[in-house]
């Protein structure tokens, strides 16, 4: 009787074992050589504050409120991690006095990915050029965006997440007109949701 019940023990045991080992993710890569991602996102900018060029800074809250933002974001993989790619995006929010700042940027992107499936983190540096408007002012100037996105794999193909990106966004004039004393950066944070299609 007792060496009847240590052999249904055993064959438990080993039962769950071998259904553990079949649930268990294989281990291998998501992305390789040549690997592309698509991805479309969008949510909230919240404006934080701006930086003087003689080093003052001067809360957002007092010129502008929340914005909105959205983004198109393509991608290839150099090999199983780093990636390189291109996005369009757009941003926007509204001053105190209801006039509305508009910026378009158009950047070059590398991402680094890290796996814990069925969980994956996207680490990402961005860099390009912003258009920027207010009323009929037009101003083209750099942008640097260092962000994170964290997905859920829901798919092979399809991943769920949000992304969060800081944007530093200079103003730069020079000459007398308008003076550089005008010159200001601005610092940004956006938070969307983020679909991405792996193919």
């Amino acid at each position: 009787m007792t060496r009847r019940i240590i052999a249904i023990v055993l064959f438990c045991l080993i039962g769950f074992a071998v259904c553990a080992q079949e649930r268990e993710a294989p281990e291998v890569s998501v992305y390789s050589l040549g690997d592309q991602t698509f991805s479309i996102s969008a949510g909230l900018t919240v404006p934080l504050f701006f930086l003087g060029i003689d080093g003052s800074i001067e809360p957002a809250a007092g010129h502008l409120r929340l914005g909105a933002v959205g983004s198109l974001r393509w991608g290839s993989f150099l090999n199983n991690e780093l990636s390189i790619g291109v996005e369009l995006g757009g941003m926007f929010a509204q001053t105190v006095l209801r006039r509305t700042i508009i910026i378009l940027p158009v950047s070059s992107v590398v991402a680094y990915a890290l796996r814990f499936y069925p969980f994956e983190v996207l680490m990402h540096a961005t860099l390009g050029v912003d258009f920027m408007r207010l009323d009929n002012d037009l101003y083209v100037g750099p942008l640097v965006k260092p962000g994170a996105s964290f997905y859920w794999n829901y798919s092979s193909e399809w991943s769920f997440g949000l992304r969060a990106e800081y944007w530093f966004v200079p103003e730069l004039y020079f000459g007398a007109s308008p003076p550089k004393a005008e010159s200001t950066f601005g610092n940004f944070l956006t938070v969307t949701l983020s679909t991405l299609y792996h193919f």
